[in-house]
């Protein structure tokens, strides 16, 4: 049983860092030593890749079936619908709706479109969303080269891990090192039960329901689980109730997902039966508070909150730890499975400190090496509108671009805007600042809290020349920092977003982007000519 002395060591705070909350460092090398481990992933997994959180899903899904419901004058009118459906019930009722309106069997044609076809997502497809995928990746791959045994169980329909085993070169190379050919995705009994057969094929085991982008068509008579009635099953005569069994003494680590589903709660429940009163170490729940509704109220009051779900949860044998933004789940993934290689790595608060001390620009207003820098990493901004501009079609004379670059200040809490392509910052301690906020309209600060390509867009009635903005977040892959996240590249255009470049051309311009970060983030760590300087002055 989990007292409230063993809570303690993780109590939230919003004033305090997460990675700096007493128990998570001490939980990480704990995680990272585990011999069988057992990793659930939830909706906020896929709001990492871009893709939908779970009331988004269930709101396009919502907009979908009434689509050819003459009562709806308009999609205003359909919207306002759905948002009352979700606010008066829960989510498995507006489930019910959606699966007793779908025409005709069309329920897996609407899934798949509210997935991963939607307009706002073609820019999103890019590799800065699978940052969440390539931590799980990253956290089976090292797990498995240190002789740990790791198991994944996901709650979503996506094929996000699947995908980027097969687009990833770099994932399939480690993974054929330690004895993995590929995946196998469980999906129903029929799965399940081809199973053993395998081979060296790593198991995603998709308890409700799977439908992945390619060869979707297959789909259309499988069983999701989503209504009502499909949660009022009993669990114990569900197809994936053996191979959970089989890891109910594993540590499980429960990362992205709403612990209110009832599944969640019975596999919780279940696990405590099997244990019939043996020792059984508490499983590890991980949540942000940037996807609650209550993320907007006063610190105290999501403070209390914090505190109050993790008492429920303590019941149930599970230590919830809440971030305040989607980067910090995966993240903590990375940081385990880092630790899980080599247990002599640095922290990553020390890492982020030293990152910090060695390359942050201070508060000096006035130096030939900051000047230097600037002026430097200035040149490769310019270098990458320029070749963003070139894939304008000449006749598109109204849109210009401008891209400037945002890094984390860990004092202040907030992204420092340090250079641009359009003007040369002459005081840096008057350099242009956003707070980190878990609802900021701002595109950096969107792009690095949720770890993923975000965008904003201008009201018609404000003022301004640059109308959208889409934000790339920036991280130090390699040696000494390895996944180190410090900023974003955000990129302005002078149309609206629907006009702009990330949707003419977005494939092209992501990858523009993407080609432009390796030299950028070359002058932002120790190995640059500025690390080595500054360390030697620091």
């Amino acid at each position: 049983m989990i007292t409230r002395e063993m809570l303690k060591p993780f109590r939230h705070t919003e004033r305090q860092d997460f990675f700096t909350v007493p128990g998570v460092m001490t939980l990480i090398d704990d995680l990272a030593k585990e011999p069988r481990l057992t990793l659930f992933l939830g909706a906020g997994a896929s709001v990492a890749q871009g893709l939908p959180n779970w009331n988004d899903l269930l709101t396009r899904l919502l907009m979908q079936v009434s689509h050819h419901d003459r009562r709806f004058a308009n999609d205003v009118e359909r919207g306002t619908w759905a948002g009352l459906i979700l606010q008066s019930f829960d989510s498995t009722a507006a489930g019910s709706v959606i699966k007793a309106r779908a025409r005709d069997g069309a329920f897996a044609s609407h899934l798949h479109t509210a997935l991963y076809a939607t307009a706002d997502d073609l820019h999103v497809r890019q590799r800065g969303s699978d940052r969440f995928a390539r931590a799980v990746w990253n956290l089976i791959l090292f797990r498995k080269e240190a002789g740990l045994e790791t198991s994944v169980v996901t709650l979503n329909y996506d094929d996000e891990l699947e995908a980027l085993f097969k687009k990833s070169a770099s994932i399939r190379a480690h993974a054929d090192r330690v004895g993995i050919s590929g995946v196998v995705s469980i999906h129903d009994e029929a799965t399940y039960k081809e199973y053993p057969n395998s081979g060296s094929l790593f198991p995603v085991i998709h308890l409700h329901g799977f439908m992945p982008r390619e060869d979707w068509e297959k789909r259309r008579s499988q069983a999701f689980v989503l209504s009502s009635l499909d949660f009022s099953e009993p669990w114990e005569t569900h197809w994936s109730q053996e191979v959970l069994d089989d890891r109910a003494l594993d540590k499980w680590l429960m990362v992205g997902m709403s612990f209110q589903d009832s599944h969640v709660n019975s596999l919780l429940r279940r696990r405590r039966t099997l244990a019939a009163g043996g020792p059984l170490s508490p499983a590890i729940g991980i949540m942000s508070t940037q996807g609650r509704p209550w993320h907007n109220q006063p610190a105290t009051v999501v403070d209390l909150l914090a505190e109050s779900e993790q008492t429920r949860l303590a019941e149930l044998d599970l230590i919830l730890l809440l971030t305040s933004y989607f980067f910090q789940d995966y993240t903590f993934l990375d940081e385990v499975a880092h630790k899980s290689k080599d247990a002599n790595l640095p922290s990553y608060t020390d890492r982020r400190r030293k990152w910090h001390d060695s390359v942050s620009l201070g508060t000096e207003k006035k130096s030939p090496l900051l000047d230097r820098r600037q002026s430097q990493v200035r040149e490769k901004l310019i270098s990458l509108r320029d070749s963003l501009e070139a894939l304008l079609p000449p006749a598109a004379s109204d849109e210009q671009i401008k891209v400037e670059l945002w890094l984390r200040d860990i004092e202040k809490r907030s992204l420092r805007m340090v250079a641009s392509s359009e003007i040369r910052i002459v005081d840096h301690s008057r350099a242009q600042h956003f707070a980190l906020s878990r609802d900021s309209p701002m595109a950096a600060v969107r792009g690095f809290t949720h770890g993923a390509v975000r965008t904003h867009e201008r009201d018609a009635h404000e003022q301004g020349a640059w109308r959208s903005f889409t934000s790339f977040p920036v991280r130090l892959e390699s040696e000494p920092y390895w996944d180190l996240p410090i900023g974003a590249i955000v990129v302005a255009s002078t149309l609206p977003l629907v006009e702009s470049i990330f949707v003419s051309d977005g494939m092209d311009a992501s990858r523009r982007v993407y080609a432009s970060m390796p030299e950028i983030t070359a002058m932002l760590g120790p190995s640059s000519p500025f690390g080595k300087i500054m360390e030697r002055m620091i």
